[in-house]
């Protein structure tokens, strides 16, 4: 706005004048009157006067620019000029004086900024500094010298300042009043644009250049306003394939032409993508109006756009959870979903089970509808209650197919009179109430397991508490149910038995754990039992997990266990010491010895002729003798000094305190005693002695290998004693030596390094009968050292082979040998199994394993009739090399048996870890099993184990028919022994086999004719 519009438009509303202003105009009227001062030479009192009155009007005018409001002052700056005026004109010579036109100057002042109040003093004013001074002149003059009236300037300079100046103020006023009209009117524009900051306020020209581009624009597209003013807006920041869609659609060029057609025909806002200046697109909601000038003509557009990004966004994601809404109640299973409204209309029906249910088609009907009268008038109160603000729940039977369905009532929250008043879920629980029938059904029969097991079993708490117990438990331990519950389980045993802690804490940390436990019964008996234990999952924290114990009795089992650990440490036969027993006390005096200097003796003993009775009297006999014999030894020493069989026919005796003369009183006793006892005997039995080989142990004898040599030597002094007419003795002195004529280990070796290599030695076979089968269906390989009455007993030869390390090139020979006869027993029966023994030094030896692999490659027998015994007693030095052994020889068919099981604690060792396919029980408990208790028990228990462990069993030792009925009832499925047949030759045994299977064979046609049938786990004879 040009600066004098800004004077008028301020003098328009009474507004002071800006300071500048009014100093140019106070400046302008000084300059003025003192120029009116200088055409004047002198300086009179008049002219001081109007000097001083000028000064005045000065600071008047001054005092009115610095205040703040308008008052009186601001009209008197112009009025003391108009009097200065007047009194300058006065002073200077009146209408000579040139001075006069300046009274326009407060006159145009007032007409600017004054009042019509103003004005009208103006023109009094004006009319009294024309007339004014003449009238007073005239009225003091002299006669002649009046003066003329100045009444036409006066009439002129007032009548300017009351009619012409009034009209300059009124077409100042409309034009100020006019002016800040639209100087509001900008600001108001530009405070909306300014304040708009979420709003894109977007103005162009009728070509789409854009001429305003407010700071919500710049914000929401990232331009500044002298970046976007000046380019076209559709090239600038819209989609350019939206534009011609958008031309498309309305016919028009695209370009400004689309938004020209929206504002023109006032179309709604629409959606429109804009593109921000990092490129990134957002959605707005643009409205376009136009910008037409006074006379009407368009001149540009305004675009206002609303950014509706995070709107669009909301209403897909609202759109999409509606849609993943509506999928999932449509697939609710066995479930269905109405929505009532007040007026109990359903307005919507959903969930997978609608359909089943007869719901799918209830949109849009009556609740009542959709369901039976029946089920309705079961409903109704529930939805009552809904519109009351309650829930509710009501089962309902289906009437046709009797599916059973849950019926959930809710208020809806929120819920006007257009939206959804109730919500109805419609749940088949049919599958679930039958899991519920199931599992109460589950649970009683649980329930009745538990009361009627006949094992006990305990419910514990993580504290060991007892919780509950079955009547079974309560009859084992002699105690009632509510002396057991609330009380600690170890409560029951020993104070000082720790074992049922740890089975809590094992159960807790490894779910589930396993112990004997021992306990005493109120009537002083003592029960022992097996406890497993499992966790009960309690449903919430493992804190509330109980513990399931289950309790067996295992009394009986103790019993047997505590026979084996017996027969673990003695001979089951003679009731002696056995081998392994011997060794242990051997040791443990060896031990002593280091410890308090040396002392005792050892002895072994052998008998000398005793094949003889086994083979004329047979094995009862022959195990008679050696039980009466052991008593014999027994009472020949010290309660203190120990005896001990260490198999066969060999005894051996260790005395703890004596010295070589002790040592030989009590061998001559011992050989004295066994001859007196033979003798009273009779019969075959009067021909049996002993030799004896006593060593009284010294210094050399306590050191690491003293025990070996112990045995070394008194083993070699024992045959001394044989070679020199047998029952007789030798003693070995502590400290000596053996000589020359005592050591006959080294011509074994020679002779048997001899045997192996000229084929002296023989193979016979003994009979192998299959019980159930009534008929012999192998056979076991025995090797001969000699024949006739100069053959050598196997003990004798075999034990100088261990010696002397050519036991494994026997066992060569033998399977050599052995495996092409089983090609020839094939060849008869192709079932037929042969049975070698294999010493426990060659288990696990690859020689062994190559021999057997190339003689079944070069004779052709199948390898499933090869059996390889291993001796309970022997020493398998690598059970891994063992077991890898077996499988390998496995792989060829052939199969492994325990031979002598039960004469040695090693057998479960040996079953666990070597996969045997037979276990042949020893014959110690086999030949008397039809008369004594404890060895029949013992049978039966051995049986049971193998056939648990998958093994078939074989008898040894089998003397009589009583013996085999006895095998027959207990399950063992083979047997061997002199009433089967004795050992013959191979030749002869496959002759016979060939014949008649080996029916005719000594006792085999009395075990075949007694027709021994096992049917359903019962003996019937007939």
């Amino acid at each position: 706005m040009p600066p004098t519009l800004r004077h008028v438009a301020q003098s328009a509303t009474g507004a002071r004048p800006r300071r500048n202003e009014g100093i140019a105009f106070g400046v302008l009227v000084a300059g003025s009157l003192a120029a009116t001062l200088l055409p004047s030479p002198r300086l009179n009192t008049e002219a001081v006067v109007a000097l001083a009155l000028l000064v005045c009007g000065l600071a008047l005018g001054a005092l009115s620019v610095w205040r703040r409001q308008r008052s009186w002052v601001d009209a008197t700056a112009p009025l003391a000029v108009m009097v200065s005026v007047i009194l300058l004109r006065d002073a200077l010579g009146g209408a000579v004086s040139g001075v006069g036109p300046l009274i326009a100057v407060p006159i145009v002042w007032l007409a600017l900024f004054g009042t019509l109040g103003d004005l009208a003093v103006a023109a009094f004013l004006s009319v009294l500094a024309f007339i004014g001074p003449s009238l007073a002149t005239n009225l003091i003059a002299a006669p002649g010298e009046t003066v003329p009236l100045e009444w036409r300037p006066a009439v002129l300079w007032s009548a300017v300042a009351l009619l012409a100046a009034p009209v300059i103020q009124g077409v100042i006023r409309g034009l100020t009043a006019q002016n800040r009209a639209e100087r509001e009117a900008a600001a108001q524009l530009r405070a909306i644009m300014g304040g708009a900051t979420l709003t894109s306020i977007i103005s162009v020209d009728v070509h789409g250049v854009i001429t305003n581009f407010n700071v919500g624009a710049e914000d929401m597209l990232k331009y500044d306003a002298s970046e976007a003013v000046g380019r076209k807006v559709h090239e600038l920041i819209h989609d350019a394939d939206e534009i011609v869609q958008a031309a498309g659609q309305l016919g028009v060029v695209a370009g400004v032409a689309v938004f020209a057609t929206l504002a023109e025909n006032h179309m709604p806002s629409r959606e429109w993508t804009y593109v921000r200046k990092d490129g990134r697109r957002i959605s707005v909601r643009l409205a376009v109006t136009e910008l037409r000038s006074e006379e009407g003509e368009v001149i540009g557009y305004l675009g206002v756009a609303v950014d509706t990004t995070a709107a669009v966004e909301m209403r897909r994601e609202l759109k999409e959870a509606q849609a993943l809404w509506r999928l999932s109640m449509d697939h609710l299973p066995d479930t269905a979903v109405l929505v009532l409204d007040r007026t109990l209309e359903v307005s919507l029906s959903t969930g997978g089970g609608a359909r089943r249910q007869g719901l799918a088609t209830a949109a849009g009907r009556d609740v009542s509808e959709a369901f039976t009268p029946k089920s309705f008038a079961k409903l109704a109160p529930l939805i009552e209650g809904a519109l009351r603000g309650r829930d509710g729940v009501v089962e309902l039977v289906a009437p046709e197919s009797g599916a059973e369905h849950e019926i959930w009532v809710s208020p809806l929250p929120g819920a006007t009179t257009t939206s959804g008043a109730v919500l109805i879920m419609a749940r088949d629980v049919s599958r679930d109430r039958e899991r519920e029938r199931l599992l109460r059904a589950s649970h009683d029969r649980i329930q009745r397991l538990f009361v009627d097991a006949p094992h006990g079993i305990a419910v514990l708490g993580r504290d060991g508490f007892v919780r509950q117990v079955n009547p079974s438990l309560c009859l084992l331990l002699g105690r009632t149910e509510a002396q057991l519950v609330g009380t600690p389980l170890a409560a029951l045993g020993d104070a000082e038995d720790d074992r049922i802690p740890t089975l809590l804490a094992c159960t807790t940390r490894e779910a589930g754990a396993r112990t004997d436990w021992t306990v005493n019964t109120p009537l002083g008996g003592e029960v022992h039992l097996n406890l497993s234990s499992t966790v009960l999952a309690g449903g919430g924290s493992p804190e509330e997990d109980e513990l399931l114990v289950n309790v067996a009795d295992v009394s009986e089992r103790h019993t047997y266990e505590q026979q084996l650990a017996h027969l673990a440490d003695h001979d089951p036969l003679t009731g002696l010491a056995n081998r392994r027993r011997f060794a242990v006390e051997l040791d443990r005096h060896l031990d002593f010895c280091r410890r308090y200097g040396p002392r005792g003796a050892l002895l072994l003993i052998d008998l000398d002729h005793f094949k003889e009775v086994n083979d004329t009297l047979g094995h009862a006999a022959g195990d008679v003798l050696l039980t009466s014999l052991a008593e014999v030894l027994r009472q020949s020493v010290r309660s203190t000094d120990i005896v001990a069989r260490l198999g066969g026919d060999e005894f051996a005796v260790l005395l703890l305190e004596t010295d070589q003369a002790g040592t030989e009183l009590v061998a001559e006793h011992l050989v004295t005693a066994v001859r007196a006892h033979s003798t009273a005997l009779g019969a075959a039995a009067d021909a049996v002695t002993a030799s004896v080989g006593a060593v009284v142990i010294g210094a050399q004898e306590t050191g690491p290998e003293g025990a070996e040599e112990l045995l070394t030597n008194a083993d070699s002094l024992m045959y001394q004693a044989k070679q020199s007419g047998r029952d007789g003795w030798a003693v070995l002195a502590a400290g000596g030596t053996v000589g020359p004529s005592a050591t006959s280990t080294l011509g074994w070796t020679q002779r048997i390094e001899t045997a192996i290599a000229n084929d002296e030695f023989s193979l016979h076979l003994q009979p192998i009968w299959d019980i159930g089968r009534g008929r012999v269906t192998g056979g076991e390989v025995l090797l001969r050292f000699g024949e006739g009455p100069d053959a050598l007993p196997p003990g004798e030869y075999l034990q100088q082979a261990e010696k002397s390390g050519l036991v494994r090139a026997i066992d060569r020979w033998v399977l050599e040998r052995a495996i092409p006869l089983l090609q020839r027993f094939q060849a008869v029966d192709p079932d037929f199994e042969l049975s070698v023994n294999l010493s426990g030094c060659s288990v696990g030896d690859s020689q062994i394993e190559e021999v057997v692999q190339a003689a079944l490659l070069r004779s052709g027998a199948n390898g499933n009739g090869l059996v390889l015994e291993i001796t309970e007693t022997a020493i398998v030095p690598d059970l891994a090399a063992a077991r890898v052994f077996a499988e390998r020889l496995g792989q060829e068919g052939c199969r492994f048996a325990l031979d002598d099981f039960g004469a040695g604690f090693g057998s479960f060792s040996y079953l666990k870890h070597l996969p045997f396919a037979y276990v042949k029980i020893d014959g110690e408990f086999v030949a008397r099993c039809d008369v004594d208790p404890t060895d029949r028990a013992i049978v039966s228990s051995m049986v049971r184990v193998a056939h648990d462990l998958g093994k078939r069993t074989v008898a040894e030792y089998v003397s009589g028919a009583a013996v085999l009925d006895v095998l027959a009832l207990e399950g063992v499925d083979l047997a061997q022994g002199h009433y089967m047949g004795r050992p013959i030759p191979a030749e002869d045994f496959l002759a016979r086999f060939a014949a008649d299977g080996f029916v005719a064979a000594d006792g085999v046609e009395r075990a075949a004719s007694t027709a021994v049938a096992v049917a359903g786990g019962h003996l019937s004879a007939s």
